[in-house]
């Protein structure tokens, strides 16, 4: 038997292999070498253009490597995503009622 000590090491290093490889398969993914320096730059998805006002998303990582860029792109894009799924259960949830 395993102690519950050792399941919850094992679901955390299981969780952090998973969010690694989740960012790692992001490859380059909304990189842009804009002269030489990395920025962040990706479109607001077209469901969400009346609620985020943003257009394109563009942000400079002040790095010129492809490696170090990757860490706040990840963040970045977690930020945008968490943002808008909370707008796609507001949406949800205003549909349910009306």
């Amino acid at each position: 038997r395993r102690s519950c000590t050792t399941i919850c090491t094992t679901k955390c290093k299981l969780f952090a292999l998973q969010t690694a490889m989740k960012h790692f398969s992001l490859g380059s993914r909304f990189l842009k070498d804009r002269s030489g320096w990395c920025h962040y730059v990706r479109r607001v998805p077209t469901r969400f253009k009346d609620l985020d006002r943003r257009g394109v998303i563009q942000v400079a990582l002040r790095t010129r490597s492809l490696e170090v860029a990757m860490i706040p792109r990840n963040g970045l894009a977690e930020a945008d995503e968490a943002l808008w799924s909370s707008l796609a259960l507001q949406a949800e949830d205003t549909d349910e009622t009306v």
